[in-house]
């Protein structure tokens, strides 16, 4: 996959993310959106998971 379909795949899959859970989690005007909190978490996460393992090659046993 070319980098520019998966920076836009990703942020297509953020977004629709983003917005489930502030349909799911609505927070009032004032208060703290943990909608959109979660949503950067586990893109953080999914970033560095996939960040950590693009480098590596097949994994083999020592020896």
């Amino acid at each position: 996959m070319p980098p520019v379909l998966a920076v836009f795949v990703g942020g297509l899959a953020g977004t629709g993310l983003r917005l489930a859970l502030d349909v799911l989690l609505p927070h009032p005007d004032h208060g703290f959106p943990w909608s959109t909190f979660i949503a950067n978490l586990v893109g953080t996460f999914v970033l560095g998971w996939l960040a950590g393992g693009s480098g590596r090659g097949p994994r083999r046993r020592p020896g």
